[in-house]
């Protein structure tokens, strides 16, 4: 605990001079976003995963997001998880709905690199602000998303990575943890129209 506290205040005179160039966690009614990749989490294995943002209600300085997955396991049944998502001006909570996993502040400090912080037995850390995610090519071009902001992670049975484009979200995770490996990057994304089914 008191490592953590160090942490933060090691933080925190950068959180207030410095503010991300970049909006890494736009909560855009309409957004759709596709993965693709292996997902290993027990009975929801499969290959393809679809995130919609359904509505963005705003209150102060916290926007929320109700959300929805679709989950896509492997045999092609699907099922559909539903979870909100909050954020304020400094980090992101993850809300109820979303897997067995309590609210949590995502990004309890400045998005700066080298700041770093644990939750339960994980710890995180920011490696960059300008990765290059290679997406592959169109007509021999080869395709980049600049600018992502890059966290890796690691605990006792495994490490990953996430991977953030700014004015999208999330576009790639690994993960190579002992009993739920795994690895999926963004194949699609859109903004659907008000009204659009």
């Amino acid at each position: 605990m008191h490592e953590d506290f160090a942490l933060a205040r090691q933080f925190v005179r950068l959180a207030l001079v410095t503010k991300p160039k970049f909006d890494y966690f736009p909560l855009t009614e309409g957004r759709v976003i596709e993965y693709e990749g292996e997902f290993d989490q027990g009975i929801e294995a499969g290959t393809w995963r679809k995130l919609e943002i359904l509505k963005v209600t705003s209150q102060g300085n916290t926007t929320t997001a109700e959300c929805q997955w679709t989950y896509r396991k492997n045999g092609g049944q699907e099922s559909v998880w539903k979870t909100t998502v909050s954020k304020d001006d400094a980090w992101m909570l993850r809300g109820e709905g979303f897997l067995p996993i309590p609210a949590r502040k995502l990004f309890p400090l400045a998005l700066v690199v080298g700041a770093q912080w644990r939750h339960d037995r994980w710890y995180y850390s920011v490696d960059a602000l300008d990765y290059k995610l290679y997406l592959g090519e169109d007509a021999g071009v080869p395709l980049f998303l600049e600018n992502c902001l890059q966290v890796s992670w690691h605990f006792d049975e495994g490490s990953g990575e996430n991977i953030y484009a700014p004015k999208i979200g999330l576009v790639k995770a690994t993960s190579n943890d002992e009993q739920y490996p795994f690895g999926f990057v963004m194949s699609n994304t859109s903004i659907r129209a008000a009204g659009r089914p």
